[in-house]
């Protein structure tokens, strides 16, 4: 029984373990999320600063802003591509926790299954025993007489 046991406590363990790593997938993709978000606002705040520079120093920084702009447009395609690589990591992580739960329930169960049939054959010993001893009684009442 102890095998069973101790193969339902290690799928347990693993587990809690896929678990948490797919909640750090999913927290991972969720701050990819933000700082994307983040990228495109500064990347719209920096266009409208374009547009409506009308002062005559606004040609001065064209130059300055454009390469922001060029910079931004670059971090905004990595976090995209990273936000797609995060969400086929969080699938992944997702599909593994799944995995392990089955077999946690599946280890569980056997163990279950296994502590019953034991308790059934303790009972049954037992009522043998019982049985055994009043028989033994009867033989041994009818001896004598």
């Amino acid at each position: 029984m102890s095998a069973a046991r101790d193969r339902a406590r290690t799928l347990a363990r693993l587990l809690r373990v896929q678990e948490q790593r797919h909640k750090l997938a999913e927290w991972k993709r969720i701050d990819l999320r933000r700082r994307l978000r983040e990228t495109q606002e500064a990347e719209a705040a920096t266009l409208a600063a374009l547009d409506s520079d009308s002062s005559p120093l606004a040609g001065l920084f064209v130059e300055q802003t454009a390469k922001r702009l060029g910079l931004l447009a670059r971090r905004r395609r990595e976090l995209e591509r990273a936000c797609d690589a995060q969400g086929e990591a969080v699938r992944a992580e997702a599909v593994r926790a799944k995995t392990a739960a089955a077999l946690h329930r599946d280890a569980a169960r056997l163990y279950e299954d296994e502590a019953r049939r034991i308790a059934d054959l303790d009972m049954l010993e037992a009522f043998l025993a019982r049985e055994s001893a009043a028989a033994e009684e009867d033989g041994a009442g009818a001896s004598p007489a």
